[in-house]
């Protein structure tokens, strides 16, 4: 809850949660915080964990990061190999009781409105600020099944290019943060 006050967010719920729940997990050791972002999936049925397995060392959390070229994310996470030095940048957008903020849709079989579609925002955002690093989406929610419409039209309005992944808050299970 700390980074929500300290950001004079914390009359909104969900930016209370984001900073408790986010906040505690960052105290984790770095292979359980990244063990357990690993869990989130796509809707191809890919796994983070395939991209992000090489990453051994959490850089920085960074709550509401400001500058960044596609909004303001909830969360943005730099993670490292301390092997190669090769870096992973992870926006997290933390939804709790609410959709996310703009959406494309399709109309006649196209996709309108891409620009304005969150998910899609902060991938062109990673692309245009972090053209070497991996990089990817994640939709963090309270739904205990994909909000699988969601995460397709931001793919879609991404022209399929966009690595967007979603995970469940109900995955956030203390006793097996390690597999």
């Amino acid at each position: 809850m700390i980074y929500a006050e300290i950001d004079g967010k914390i009359s909104v719920e969900e930016d209370v949660l984001t900073s408790t729940a986010i906040g505690l997990l960052s105290l984790l050791p770095d292979e359980q915080l990244i063990s357990f972002l690993g869990r989130a999936i796509s809707v191809e049925k890919r796994l983070l964990s395939n991209q992000i397995r090489n990453f051994t060392r959490v850089k920085s959390i960074d709550f509401w990061k400001t500058g960044f070229a596609g909004g303001i994310p909830d969360v943005l996470v730099k993670l490292e190999n301390t092997h190669c030095g090769s870096s992973c940048v992870l926006v997290i957008e933390v939804k709790h009781r609410a959709d996310k903020s703009g959406s494309a849709y399709i109309e006649d079989g196209v996709i309108r409105n891409k620009e304005v579609d969150q998910l899609n925002r902060y991938w062109n955002g990673l692309v245009e600020q972090y053209p070497k690093a991996e990089k990817a989406v994640v939709f963090l929610t309270g739904h205990r099944v994909m909000p699988r419409e969601d995460l397709w039209i931001s793919w879609k309005a991404s022209g399929g290019k966009a690595q967007i992944y979603w995970l469940s808050w109900y995955r956030a299970d203390p006793l097996r943060l390690d597999n």
